[in-house]
């Protein structure tokens, strides 16, 4: 829930501000042993996010509590179990159709494979029993934990099953745990989706995930990797920082895939996350790769030198510069090209249609957001060190 949209001010447990907020300034203790390192840099957005959490839990209590006091405590048990054995027997049976469809025998499985940037394997096996519509996902071979933040818990891989689960089954049925019912998941201890318990794992929640999903819906053959709205989560955080940023963006996608750039009025560092800069996303059914997403820094020459030069970032950096440019990664085809015909637009032709103007109207909406007067108000870099973080 956005900070802005406090559901219900009043909760239930004493808020204690203090407390908070001394635990989001601890990092800045530790500047004497760690230089660079600080406290929160934007501390009334923590704390608005934080009450806005528990204000959205205490509404979902008061909605449960007044469905118990209108149909009791037994009716409403009842039918959150009931639409949990919905949900199981749905994947049950879109399991079973897939094996049959596939050919599987009545115990078969399925494997599929992606590399992350930086040569990492994220390997699944799915061995499906049509007897019984049950299934285990198996990440053996999955590469070891790395030396960086792309590191995964656990809980990531189960939510990007459960999601794949739910697009798989054609049936309208909410999202909720019965789907994983029929699941068993096996990931090895001390793999990049299993690390131990001090590896550093942002990256994982906002990129790994993302791979983890397509590896899944590539096992199953449902869906070509393709780019995600995660790479506008960089476009999103700019709203407020328009007096440090200057953002333009292409909204023609070019060789399917889109570009924007962004210009420091100041001195700032950089921080970029993204994925699908060295590994195209793949296709799938004789569907060519999409094209890779880049990151570029333009860095003003001096007076004897060119005017200026162009450094590829690669996928992850910290920089300080003048000018990022950011170009997204495409997606992979579904289908051989040329199986179109007819004079039709067909399921491939379709989808990119479909992903262009979606990618369009969201340009359109962030570029107007940047444009107004408010947002121009505000800075959400602190003076004495400008930083962003972009998630790609």
């Amino acid at each position: 829930t956005p900070a802005s949209l406090l559901p219900l001010q009043d909760v239930r447990a004493p808020w204690k501000e203090a407390g908070v907020t001394a635990l989001l300034n601890a990092p800045g203790l530790l500047v004497h042993k760690i230089p660079e390192i600080s406290g929160t840099r934007n501390l009334s957005d923590n704390l608005s996010d934080l009450k806005a959490q528990v204000a959205a839990n205490t509404k979902g209590i008061q909605l449960v509590g007044e469905l118990i006091q209108e149909y009791g405590l037994n009716v409403v048990q009842a039918y959150m179990g009931h639409i949990q054995k919905n949900a199981e027997l749905s994947v049950r049976e879109m399991l079973q159709q897939f094996s049959l469809k596939k050919g599987l025998p009545e115990v078969g499985t399925v494997y599929a494979q992606d590399i992350m940037d930086d040569g990492t394997p994220i390997c699944l096996s799915v061995t499906i029993d049509r007897r019984d519509g049950s299934a285990i996902f198996d990440f053996a071979g999955t590469g070891p934990e790395v030396y960086g933040n792309c590191n995964a818990p656990p809980a990531v891989a189960y939510s990007a099953i459960i999601y794949s689960l739910r697009c798989m089954v054609t049936s309208d049925i909410p999202l909720n745990q019965g789907c994983l019912a029929p699941i068993t998941v096996n990931i090895p201890p001390g793999c990049l989706l299993n690390p131990s318990e001090t590896a550093a794992v942002v990256g994982g929640n906002v990129l790994t995930s993302q791979r983890v999903t397509d590896v899944v819906l590539k096992a199953f053959e449902a869906a070509a990797a393709s780019q995600t709205l995660r790479s506008w989560s960089v476009a999103t955080q700019l709203k407020p920082c328009v007096p440090t940023l200057r953002a333009s963006y292409q909204s023609a996608v070019l060789c399917d895939h889109s570009a924007f750039k962004i210009e420091a009025l100041r001195p700032i560092s950089a921080g970029i996350l993204s994925e699908r800069r060295a590994v195209r996303p793949f296709g799938l059914q004789g569907g060519a790769p999409g094209t890779c997403g880049q990151n570029l820094l333009v860095i003003k020459g001096s007076s004897e030198g060119p005017s200026q030069r162009t450094v590829n970032l690669g996928a992850k950096a910290t920089v300080a510069g003048d000018r990022l440019q950011i170009f997204s990664p495409g997606a992979g085809g579904f289908g051989p090209a040329g199986a179109e015909s007819g004079g039709e637009e067909g399921p491939e032709l379709k989808r990119r249609r479909v992903l262009r103007e979606a990618e369009q109207r969201l340009i359109g909406r962030l570029k107007n957001e940047l444009e107004r007067p408010s947002a121009r108000k505000t800075s959400c870099l602190r003076p004495a060190a400008h930083s962003s973080a972009f998630l790609l």
